[in-house]
């Protein structure tokens, strides 16, 4: 209110500011945030590792599809049970508890084995790596794990294998400050290049509109003896063999359209001329 010399209230005083383009801005922000976290959802949830977390409470709050297959609980029945008292089995509940306690701390775990068991009682030997997940700030919030089922390699052979070294803070949080929002879009880009091109045991490789290859981890290196500045650029058929290429380019352009496609089995040719059954 505008007032006199007496105090009587004469009128009134009002201040604005153009918010406009703050608003657009932060509404871009979010719209960022979404399209990543939905890119991360379904990275995770495809991935042919087993990936889970918990908060703070040992609570599961992450169970991926390769999980669920697995151990045989679907998600909606795991989320929210205390991982290590229903789901790993007395004589390593000590050990299982003591890695998460420590992630919580701040301490990541690597080549962890442990057995885990299945909703049909059967045990299947985990090959674990835990990571403290933080939020915007960088409070640890809980846990996220990422396994290799060891179970068939034990029977087959009993030689060393690598653990798939790749868990980062995999939660979108929800921020409404402009600059904490794109600080919260760069680091989860940063986690996804992590996932993408940790020396595991998971090739990665990705491809443009054109089919030309644009992404080539170090896996894949590993695995087909070309190195990335040997495969960066090439057409990604010329990795696959003449009678398989058309059905790769099936799932390729399925991709391009926006469909999903996992557990599609193809061969590819190595380097050397091996071939090896993707």
């Amino acid at each position: 209110p505008r007032r006199d010399v007496n105090g009587n209230i004469t009128g009134v005083v009002a201040v604005e500011q153009n918010v406009t383009g703050l608003t657009a801005d932060l509404k871009t922000a979010e719209a960022e945030k979404a399209q990543m976290a939905s890119e991360r959802s379904t990275l995770i949830d495809t991935a042919n590792a087993p990936i889970f977390g918990i908060d703070v409470y040992g609570r599961i709050n992450e169970w991926n599809k390769k999980s669920a297959e697995l151990v045989g609980y679907a998600t909606e029945e795991v989320m929210g049970k205390d991982l290590v008292q229903e789901f790993i089995s007395p004589a390593f509940r000590g050990a299982v508890k003591e890695v998460f306690d420590n992630a919580l701390k701040g301490l990541v775990t690597s080549s962890f084995e442990f057995p885990l068991f299945s909703k049909l009682g059967t045990p299947i030997e985990l090959l674990l790596s835990a990571t403290p997940q933080r939020n915007a700030t960088g409070d640890i919030v809980g846990v996220v794990a990422v396994g290799k089922d060891m179970t068939e390699e034990r029977k087959a052979l009993e030689t060393e294998t690598d653990l798939i070294k790749v868990a980062q803070d995999l939660r979108l949080l929800i921020v409404t400050d402009r600059k904490k929002a794109e600080a919260e879009t760069a680091r989860m880009a940063s986690e996804t290049r992590i996932i993408i091109d940790a020396p595991a045991n998971v090739s990665t490789f990705g491809m443009d509109m054109e089919g030309r290859v644009n992404e080539w981890n170090t896996a894949a290196e590993k695995l087909l003896g070309y190195s990335s500045d040997e495969a960066m650029g090439r057409m990604l058929l010329d990795f696959i063999i003449p009678e398989w290429q058309v059905r790769f380019k099936g799932v390729m352009d399925d991709a391009l359209q926006g469909r999903d496609t996992a557990g599609f089995k193809h061969p590819l040719f190595t380097k050397n001329g091996e071939r090896l059954d993707m």
